[in-house]
Formats: structure tokens, C-alpha cells, sequence
């Protein structure tokens, strides 16, 4: 099995597995992955995340990215966005073109 983890500087995910860890240490906030390859990290900041998960992801705010083709509409009332499983999501306000976009981009295919 394979994990994903950034590199130190965080520019890079990488996949590694798991058979390649040497060990894994909680060292303040950070849980740090060290392999005969080097010493990564676990990705658990957003915008790790954002970046694993590539363009089909978007943020709609400041803790939350959903992906764009379950996006069923947007309530400008409610600012939220309404996805195909019936759950809501608040959308924040510089985000709302962005979600508006990827509601076209989505209706568009």
C-alpha cells in the first residue's frame, strides 16, 4: 500500500510505501515520515490537500474544497452550495465566483 506525503519544503506529494518507512515521529504539529529516501511529512494541511487532489477540487472556503462535478447548485440566499447528495456547504463570499464558474464548467459537459 501506498501513502501520500510532501516533501520538506511542500512543494512535491509523493507516494510512498509503506514497506519504504523507517519510521514515523510526531514532532510538534508536524508528523514526520523518514524512509531510506529521505524524510517527509503527512499531508494534513488544505492546501496539501488541494494539491493531491488537482483542478477537479476547488475551494469554496477557507476549511472546505469539494470537488466540482457534485456541486448541484448554488443558494445566493443561503450562500451555500447544494450537492448531489443533498448535503450543503457554506460558500464564502470571494468564492462565490469561483463556484458559480464550476457549476458552467460542470453544466457545460
Amino acid at each position: 500500500m501506498k501513502v501520500p506525503v510532501i516533501n520538506s519544503d511542500g512543494s512535491q506529494i509523493h507516494w510512498i510505501d509503506i514497506n519504504d518507512i523507517s519510521n514515523v515521529q510526531r514532532q510538534k504539529n508536524d508528523i514526520v515520515v523518514h524512509t531510506n529516501n529521505g524524510t517527509f511529512y503527512q499531508i494534513t494541511a488544505l492546501d496539501d490537500w488541494k494539491l493531491l487532489l488537482g483542478t477537479t477540487f476547488i475551494r469554496i472556503d477557507s476549511g472546505i474544497l469539494v470537488r466540482k462535478d457534485v456541486i448541484k447548485e448554488f443558494d445566493s440566499k443561503l450562500q451555500v452550495v447544494h450537492l448531489k447528495d443533498g448535503s450543503m456547504l457554506s460558500v464564502a463570499r470571494p468564492r462565490i465566483p469561483l463556484v458559480k464558474e464550476a457549476i458552467e464548467e460542470t453544466n457545460a459537459k
